[in-house]
């Protein structure tokens, strides 16, 4: 690299290539995840116990028992989309920004102010089956 010098010029060339690589990835990350919910059209859960609430990658399910039924939830916040993995004291919490959402999937707490996005079920026997592609 002898004819190689650090001017003005490739110095901006160079940090624009470091601010786009960035971007490239995060883009990349977001189609994938996607394509990955694309791609599993049904999922194949078991029944959670009554009384439980079971987290399944993308998605939640809640069993409140008696009289009501089996109701299933997209794990992705409103918000920005991170994977809701939590229930304290009956609420259903988003790692990321604090949002906070009742066991029907409506925000009790934001910044979110849409409810989850309610998913499709099956019930056979012990087993579930939940359209992810909704």
């Amino acid at each position: 690299m002898a004819g190689w010098r650090l001017d003005r010029r490739n110095f901006l060339r160079m940090t624009g290539y470091l601010l786009f690589l960035p971007l490239i990835y995060l883009t990349g990350r977001t189609l994938k995840r996607k394509e990955a919910l694309q791609g599993a059209r049904e999922w194949h859960l078991p029944m959670p116990a009554p009384g439980e609430v079971a987290f399944h990658g993308p998605v939640i399910l809640i069993n409140e028992g008696s009289d009501k039924s089996v109701r299933a939830y997209a794990s992705a916040c409103t918000h920005l989309g991170c994977r809701i993995e939590r229930l304290e004291n009956n609420l259903l919490i988003c790692p990321c920004h604090g949002s906070r959402y009742d066991l029907d999937g409506k925000p009790v707490q934001g910044p979110a102010v849409k409810s989850l996005q309610s998913l499709p079920l099956k019930v056979m026997e012990d087993t579930l089956t939940v359209n992810v592609t909704v």
